[in-house]
């Protein structure tokens, strides 16, 4: 079956491959578990790729055995290694497939080999091919909106359309191509070079970041040289409704001339720093405050602060060797002092990690230079005060008020915190430009950075 056609049905939730011939071989085994025989692969109604075996053969386990290791669970305890299976596949087309880290379910027949079900996570496709070439591209079955420049037009029954569902750029050292199609979005890069090992991960946190919704990629065609991989990903949880607003909202001022640019210097800061193959720091903070944005208004203001929390660690903060000396002479001496005192030794411990913090700096202490630079606005920054001590520390008062408290109030908070959190993204990314301003009302466009320094001399320590 040929990928488009492949690619066509997963989306729909229709995909099929009959097998004639399926391997299932226990991991991390010296004496593995198999399983031999014709079967299929399939989508469930939740979306996810299951397969079943009628197994033929099978070998190193009988039905007492797996009856007894059903019973072995042990609730809380995580599995181990030798629980997990790997899958080799062969469709009628003769196309091989193959699925690590599954968990078999039996069902066993008397006298007969058993049914060998369960569900699979990643299956993909390993092949050489003679073209050598770099390239990737990326499919989400997500409905989003993207700063589409390109128009195309289709005919149906006479009927011509147009529609702008086509972006092209240049972005690290690649030939971008962004459609947008039923319902799907298609990224595809290109390049003379070797891409980075993990640039289909860094895309999809690019494309959340711009997007402000919680992508998962379900189909990934990547060619390094003459090697190609097809993998196809099982739906995860998530979120069907976020309210966490995009950096540049679509339909305002600078969505269209600068979408793509923001996308593509977010996308270059994270493949500069992330030097391990899992999400960047900051994408996992702007993930995190998406999925709380879509459950109660207080865990939205929850997420969102300690999101902006975690990104501000991400600003380097530089002490002179006179600042570190000072701290490290000032723990010592009252560590001494407490020394002196037998009534206290108790709380010395508790004391040196209470001393061990003037090693950490505040969010405060961190965005200071912003606010002075116009790079973040101290209005903002005194909101994500009052909004993360309200509710991660909340006082007496935030309790007795919690049930007739001034929601738009907590609104404008949750607002100006948001734009508080894009904007330390944007410092660290190197952007300039459009911004969409929620921490006014009406959602006015603003331009980042800010012209002007701190609003008011207020303390941000409230």
């Amino acid at each position: 079956m040929p990928i488009a056609e492949i690619t066509t049905a997963f989306q729909q939730r229709t995909l099929e491959i009959d097998c004639v011939e399926m391997v299932l071989t226990q991991s991390a085994s010296a004496n593995p578990i198999v399983h031999k025989g014709k079967g299929y692969i399939r989508q469930d109604t939740n979306d996810v790729l299951t397969f079943k075996i009628y197994a033929t053969e099978t070998r190193n386990l009988t039905p007492f055995d797996s009856f007894k290791s059903s019973l072995g669970a042990t609730a809380g305890q995580l599995f181990s290694p030798s629980d997990f299976f790997d899958l080799s596949a062969t469709s009628n087309e003769g196309t091989v497939w193959h699925a690590e880290r599954i968990i078999p379910r039996y069902n066993w027949t008397v006298g007969h080999d058993p049914i060998v079900l369960g569900n699979i996570g990643l299956l993909y496709i390993a092949q050489s091919l003679a073209e050598s070439r770099h390239f990737v591209q990326i499919h989400f079955f997500d409905h989003v909106d993207l700063p589409h420049t390109l128009a195309t037009k289709s005919e149906i029954d006479g009927h011509v359309t147009v529609n702008r569902d086509t972006s092209k750029f240049v972005a690290v050292g690649a030939d971008f191509v962004v459609r947008t199609r039923n319902g799907a979005v298609v990224v595809e890069a290109t390049s003379d070079n070797a891409m980075n090992g993990e640039i289909h991960t860094r895309i999809q946190e690019a494309l959340a970041f711009l997007t402000a919704k919680p992508l998962s990629w379900r189909v990934l065609i990547r060619r390094d040289g003459h090697n190609q991989r097809i993998e196809l990903s099982s739906a995860t949880p998530k979120s069907p409704t976020t309210r966490l607003d995009p950096p540049v909202s679509p339909g305002y001022q600078g969505f269209l001339e600068h979408g793509w640019r923001l996308f593509s210097l977010y996308l270059d800061y994270i493949i500069k720093v992330t030097p391990h193959p899992y999400w960047n720091h900051c994408s996992y903070h702007l993930h995190n405050a998406c999925e709380a944005s879509a459950n109660s208004i207080d865990a939205w203001a929850v997420g969102v602060s300690v999101a902006l929390e975690g990104i501000a660690t991400l600003i380097n903060v530089e002490r002179t060797d006179k600042e570190r000396d000072t701290v490290a002479k000032l723990r010592c001496w009252v560590l001494k002092q407490l020394a002196s005192h037998e009534e206290f030794l108790h709380l010395q411990k508790r004391l040196s990690g209470l001393l061990g913090m003037l090693d950490n700096d505040r969010v405060q202490d961190r965005l200071a230079p912003l606010v002075a630079s116009g790079h973040v606005r101290d209005e903002h920054l005194r909101a994500w005060s009052r909004l993360r001590n309200r509710h991660v520390h909340p006082k007496v008062i935030d309790l007795r008020n919690a049930a007739n408290r001034d929601f738009q109030e907590l609104f404008d908070l949750i607002n100006k915190t948001t734009v508080l959190m894009y904007h330390v993204v944007f410092y660290l990314i190197g952007y300039e430009g459009p911004y969409t301003d929620y921490g006014t009302h009406r959602y006015p466009p603003g331009n980042y950075p800010t012209v002007s320094g701190p609003s008011d001399a207020k303390s941000t320590s409230e």
